[in-house]
C-alpha cells in the first residue's frame, strides 16, 4: 500500500461510508463519497463489497457525524447522466440535502462532461469537473477542471483551474491551461452556470467564485 486515501467503496457497507480526515494548518477537512449511478447492485452492503450509495438517509447521516468531528467536509457524488451538461433535479435535491446536513462543497462526476455550479447557502457543489485521466476522444469532453478551494475566516472562495484533456494531445496527463484556450473554457462554464444563478470572477486570468 501505497499511504493513500480512498473514499465511497469498501469491503462492505461500514467501510464504504468511512470518511477521509486530514488535518491542514490546524485545520481538519473530512472527505466522504457516494454513488448515485446503476446498477445498484454495486453498491456495497453489509457483508458485500461495493459503492457507498447515495441514499440520503446514509449521506445526511454521515455528513452529520463528520461535521461533528471536521471544521470543514467535502463531499463527492458519482451521479448524473453521461455526455449531458444539463443538472438532472435529483442531484440538486441531494446536494442541497447534504449542504444542509453539514456540507461545505459538493464535488460531482461520472457525466465525463462539465456541468454548472451552484451556491447553496454557505456552501458550493460543482455538478460535474468533465473528465480528468480519462481517454478523452471527443469534441464534447476535451475539457475539464481541477478545483483549488480557498477557506480563511470569514472567507471562501473556489479557484478554477481549466485543464485540457483531449487524449489526442495529453494522453493520461491533463494540462492545465491559460490565456484564450483558459477563456473559451470559462465562458462555456458561465453558460452552463447562469442557470444555477452562479458567476464565475476573471481577476486578472485567475477564475474564482467566492462562496
Amino acid at each position: 500500500m501505497e499511504g493513500i486515501a480512498w473514499i465511497g467503496a469498501g469491503v462492505n457497507l461500514d467501510e464504504a461510508r468511512k470518511m477521509a480526515l486530514y488535518t491542514i494548518k490546524g485545520k481538519k477537512i473530512a472527505f466522504l463519497g457516494y454513488s448515485l449511478t446503476q446498477p445498484v447492485e454495486f453498491f456495497a452492503g453489509r457483508n458485500r463489497p461495493g459503492t457507498a450509495p447515495g441514499i440520503e438517509k446514509i449521506f445526511v447521516e454521515d455528513i452529520t457525524r463528520a461535521r461533528q468531528e471536521a471544521d470543514y467536509v467535502i463531499v463527492s457524488f458519482h451521479w448524473g447522466t453521461e455526455g449531458k451538461n444539463g443538472v438532472q433535479s435529483y442531484q440538486q435535491v441531494a446536494a442541497r440535502k447534504a449542504i444542509d446536513a453539514g456540507a461545505d462543497v459538493i464535488i460531482g462526476h461520472h457525466p465525463h462532461v462539465m456541468r454548472g455550479i451552484e451556491r447553496y447557502k454557505s456552501g458550493i457543489v460543482f455538478y460535474s469537473l468533465g473528465n480528468f485521466a480519462f481517454a478523452s476522444k471527443g469534441r464534447t469532453a476535451n475539457s475539464g477542471l481541477m478545483v483549488r478551494l480557498h477557506f480563511s475566516q470569514g472567507k471562501r472562495e473556489a479557484e478554477l483551474l481549466p485543464l485540457d484533456v483531449f487524449h489526442r494531445r495529453v494522453g493520461f496527463q491533463p494540462r492545465p491551461v491559460s490565456g484564450k484556450q483558459a477563456a473559451v473554457i470559462m465562458e462555456h462554464l458561465n453558460i452552463l452556470s447562469t442557470p444555477l444563478k452562479t458567476h464565475i470572477e476573471n481577476r486578472d486570468g485567475r477564475y474564482v467564485v467566492p462562496f
